[in-house]
């Protein structure tokens, strides 16, 4: 739980830091979920095999 918790206020601190360079991402918020969606997008598109990205994308 500390941990989550962590992980979301360094989102939420950098998003703030990004916003100020970029003001029209002010609206925007990001969740660990997001990234591993990301991630999983960007691993499965890199030609790795769709049965390797399924575990990740399962937990």
């Amino acid at each position: 739980m500390a941990r989550t918790a962590a992980v979301l206020a360094t989102l939420k601190r950098r998003c703030q830091e990004l916003a100020e360079q970029h003001p029209g991402l002010r609206t925007i918020k990001f969740t660990p979920h997001d990234f591993r969606r990301i991630f999983v997008t960007s691993w499965s598109t890199a030609a790795c095999r769709s049965t390797s990205a399924q575990p990740c994308s399962a937990t």
